[in-house]
């Protein structure tokens, strides 16, 4: 039972998450939607990955609530809710957040990297590539919604300025993360500046 809601606030939130996406599932199972009962439970299982993969324990955490929170919003609001079909903003909304809150994992991972190693990445270098990777990772989503496509069991994308659309919200959602970080960090280091020692 610890799996499903560890204790911690954050851990709460994903079993919440993680009950959600269980009973989304459960009522596709109930109205023989077989295809998409599949989706709840392999995106319930991708829930579980992050705790699995990850050795840092703050980093894992962090790592699962936004996978949880995420595909709760896909599974339950997108899908169930239908909110793909009839709001264009919601797709573009999840894109950006999505896009986010990789970046900030990728902003938390490489800080954790650079502590473990006693280096010190300069700024922009170290938000470039955390720009770099988390637009990518939107890219690859795009190329797996692609991909669903092709099989024709899904609908997944909806043409051409659909999917430059949604590739924008994900260059956004990172864009804003990154300058937000930057900022706090130019803050922090000017603060320390000003304090005589």
């Amino acid at each position: 039972m610890r799996y499903w809601f560890p204790v911690s606030p954050a851990g709460g939130l994903q079993g919440l998450c993680r009950l959600a996406i269980a009973l989304t599932g459960f009522h596709w199972l109930s109205a023989r939607q077989g295809l998409w009962f599949g989706v709840a439970f392999v995106s319930l299982l991708l829930t579980f990955l992050p705790a699995r993969l990850i050795r840092d324990a703050l980093l894992a955490e962090a790592t699962a609530v936004v996978v949880a929170v995420l595909l709760a919003a896909h599974v339950v609001f997108g899908m169930q809710g239908g909110l793909y079909e009839t709001s264009s903003v919601y797709d573009k909304l999840v894109h950006a957040s999505g896009t986010g809150a990789v970046t900030v994992v990728l902003i938390v991972a490489t800080q954790r990297y650079d502590q473990r190693r006693g280096i010190e990445l300069p700024l922009v270098l170290s938000l470039m590539l955390v720009l770099g990777g988390a637009v990518t990772a939107g890219t690859f989503w795009e190329l797996f919604e692609f991909a669903v496509d092709r099989t024709g069991l899904f609908a997944a994308q909806r043409g051409l300025h659909d999917t430059m659309l949604d590739l924008l919200a994900d260059t956004l959602g990172a864009l804003l993360v990154v300058s937000a970080f930057a900022v706090k960090i130019s803050l922090r280091r000017q603060a320390t500046a000003a304090v005589p020692e």
